[in-house]
Formats: structure tokens, sequence, C-alpha cells
């Protein structure tokens, strides 16, 4: 059985080769039924959409492709199928023979939940017309105990054509926690989108009266005039809560540039941290502004570095990309690979794309990591912004980076051929997880750094890819 499996792949490439060769159809889908369930459903999806398979036929190959992908036993070999599924329906055939064949892959991700579905809608909402998202949303939001998780990627991907009250209004009936949460992230897109909508999505989570998380979390959406309200929502808290949100609020404001502020909220924190009963809880709330004030103080003179930093005229055509393996927020190691990565893009004449990285503004990303890493580098990041040389992607990476290369410790493709005619991007993973599966499929090539399996510390891998790029 193993051995059939290795040849799974081979076999659905030689077929899809032969249908675009004009292969007899019957043949092929009768080949197609001897593979197993997820390169029968590929190989499927590739037949249907030649022009001498009528309508009809077509969209019954598409069912009979979902109907297959169930019997994908392992749940994220699933999730990855209808990922790849939803890529190829999204420009299937005219778009008039598509809405059928969208619906019915509406239905089948009713059959998916929990970090399956979050798998499969961070793939398809960015390919589904926008009036399919109102259906992707309503499963997102019934995906128990992963709400969030699903429906960003729909809010994403739906944010430059939603109404906004109505979705707002929609968010809001969710339980609190949530909703404060949806909302921020829907008022972060809608701003990306340049929308507008009165009240914001984030004066709405705030009218629901979170609680400290959730000012929290909204703090790290907000741009500079809209901290205010947050501030008098922070100071509505108990005297430990009001102290420590007045201190994040504080290190948002600096991060967005505006340090008098940020010294104001520390001062008024370290009033109401007198106030804290216990004496225990009042000291470490001390020593957490007293944190804040110190990388206020020590920052000062860091406050604008990469905006002088000037890049080596000479710049290559390859790409280094970073893909995040750390869950959460942006924190200390992704600004510290990224400082280090901007240094050696300037040094060696590279271009940087990050994948999967916590979504902020480039420019602001810029600053964040210019201040805020104890990396060199920091300057050097925000200058290859400055200069085009930076760009984000969720999921797999666009046509700007050129042909995928992925660095694994465990090759299971061929190098790219030395000399390479064209532009080459060499992917590696940033954080405790090697590469996903997803980008290892979609690469081209796989390389493996040492010639001897031996896995590389992230710094260390990085400079490794950095030198190899630049003599290609």
């Amino acid at each position: 059985m193993a051995h059939r499996r290795e040849h799974m792949p081979s076999a659905c490439r030689t077929l899809i080769r032969r249908s675009r060769r004009g292969a007899p159809l019957e043949g092929l889908i009768e080949q197609a039924h001897a593979l197993e369930p997820y390169y029968c459903a590929l190989a499927l999806l590739e037949l249907s959409s030649r022009d001498d398979v009528a309508q009809g036929q077509a969209q019954s190959l598409v069912r009979e492709a979902l109907g297959t992908a169930e019997r994908v036993e392992q749940e994220w070999r699933h999730a990855e199928l209808v990922g790849e599924l939803a890529k190829g329906l999204a420009d299937w055939r005219s778009a008039g023979d598509r809405p059928p064949v969208l619906r019915a892959l509406v239905a089948h991700l009713r059959t998916l939940h929990g970090e399956a579905l979050v798998t499969v809608l961070k793939a398809a909402a960015p390919r589904l017309p926008a009036q399919l998202q109102h259906d992707l949303l309503e499963l997102a939001l019934a995906n128990a105990r992963q709400e969030v998780a699903s429906a960003k990627p729909v809010l994403r991907a739906w944010a430059g054509d939603l109404e906004p009250a109505p979705v707002m209004a929609h968010l809001s009936r969710l339980p609190r926690q949530q909703a404060v949460r949806l909302l921020g992230y829907l008022h972060l897109q809608l701003r990306r989108n340049k929308r507008t909508a009165s009240p914001t999505p984030l004066e709405q989570a705030l009218a629901l009266g979170p609680g400290a998380e959730g000012l929290r979390y909204l703090a790290s959406v907000a741009e500079q005039e809209e901290l205010e309200p947050l501030a008098d929502a922070a100071r509505e808290r108990p005297p430990d809560e009001a102290a420590r949100l007045l201190g994040t609020l504080a290190g948002t404001a600096h991060r967005l540039g505006n340090r008098a502020l940020a010294q104001e909220w520390l001062t008024e924190g370290g009033e109401l941290a007198g106030n804290i009963s216990d004496d225990t809880a009042r000291q470490k709330v001390l020593e957490t502004l007293a944190r804040g004030q110190e990388r206020l103080s020590s920052k000062a003179a860091k406050a604008t570095p990469a905006a002088v930093a000037e890049l080596p005229s000479t710049a290559g055509k390859h790409v280094l990309d970073l893909w995040n393996g750390y869950r959460g927020g942006l924190k200390a190691p992704h600004l510290r690979a990224l400082a280090r990565a901007g240094a050696l893009c300037a040094g060696f004449g590279l271009k940087l794309a990050l994948v999967d990285f916590p979504e902020m503004e480039l420019e602001k990303l810029a600053h964040r990591v210019a201040r805020e890493s104890h990396a060199d580098g920091g300057s050097w990041f925000r200058a290859l912004v400055v200069a085009g040389r930076v760009r984000q992607f969720s999921g797999v990476p666009g046509n700007w980076t050129g042909t995928l290369v992925a660095t694994t410790p465990q090759p299971a493709k061929p190098e790219p051929p030395a000399p390479f005619d064209g532009k080459l991007c060499l992917l590696m993973g940033v954080g405790p997880a090697g590469l996903p599966a997803r980008l290892l499929k979609a690469a081209k090539f796989h390389i493996e750094l040492t010639g001897h399996g031996v896995e590389l510390e992230t710094a260390t891998a990085m400079g490794v890819i950095a030198e190899r790029l630049s003599r290609l």
C-alpha cells in the first residue's frame, strides 16, 4: 500500500498531462477512478475543465470530486484537498458555469469542523465571490471553539465588498468576547480597504463593554486618534486592570509615534496603581509600568533609525521568504527574525516575502521592528519596506516571489538546477514548526541546506539561504 501511495502524485500528474494533450475523456475518467481519493478528486476537477466537456457533465464531475474528497481519511489532508479544489473552482470554466459548483463547494464545507474548517476557509475565502461570503461567515461562526479563527479569513476577504452595518449587527449578537474580537478585526480590515462606517466597528465593540482582554486587542488595531476612548474605558475598570491597560495603551501610543501621550498614560497608570490594596498585586503592576517607562526612555534615540538607512545600490532578483510558524499576534521572536532578515536582504541584494505573519501595515511593522527588536538590522528592514522590496502574503505566496523552493531536512523534490534562469524564492519556517504541507507541496523544488539532513536554527538557516541566493 505504501508503494502505491508513493506513485499517486506522479500518476495524477501524468493523467493531467495526457488530458491537456487531448487524450480521450472516458479513458482518463476510468484512470482517475483508480487513484486514491485525494488524487482522484484533483484529477476529476482537471477533467471537468476541458473545453470538450459539456456543462452538465462538467458540473457532475465537480460534484463527484467533492464527494470523493469526503473519503480522504486524515482530516488535515481532507482540508488541504478542499482548499486545492476551491482554488481550482475560483476560475473554473466561465463565470456563468460557476454558481452551481461553488454552491456545491460551500455545501461540502459544512462537513468540516475545527482546525480543518479554519484551514479551508483560509484557502477558499479569498477566492470565492462576495455573494458567497455571508454563507462562509455563517459556517465560520458555527465552528464551535474556533469561531474567531474561522471568521477572520472571511472578514479579510469580504471587507472590500460587505455592507458594514448588517455585518456589525450580526457580530454584535455573538458572545461578548467573540464579538469584540471580530469587530476589532473588521475595523482593521475596513481601514485597510479604505472603507468607513458610522459607528465604526471599534466604536461598536466599545459599546459592548469589553473586558480587559478585549480592550487590549482593540488597542492593537486602533489608530492614534482612536486611543482616547479606549483609555476612558480602561479607567472604568478596577485599579489593577486600569493601570495595566493604561500601560498597554502607552505602548501603543509610543508605537504610533506619540511619546508624550505614552508618558502621560504611564504616569497615570502609576498613580492608579497606588490605589491597589494588595501589596503583591500593586508591586507587579508597578514593575510592569516601570518596564514600559524603561522602553520609552531607552528607545527615544531610535525613533526613526531606518529612515536614514541607505540600501546598497545593487539589488538581485531572488527572494527570501519567511513563513510564520508561531501562533497569536506579533511578538519578540517575529521582530528579531524580521530585523535579521532585513540586514541579510540588504547585504545580499534580496527581496523579502512574509507569509502568514500577524497582520499589520508594512510601514507600521517597520517602525515597530526598528524600535522594539533587540537584534541588529531593524533599520535595514525599514529601508527594504520603503524601497518596495517587502511583500506580505496569506497562504501560498503570489507571482511576485518567482519559483518557489522549500527548505526542508527531508526533501521530496529535486533541487533547482544551477545555474537557474529566472527568479527563485527560498521558503523557510520561522518558529517551532517546519514548513506546512501546503507550502512543501506548492514548491516546485526542495533543498536541504547542509547536505546531511541537519536542522539549523532559524538565524543560521536564514544566513545560509541569503548567501546561497546571492550566488545564483
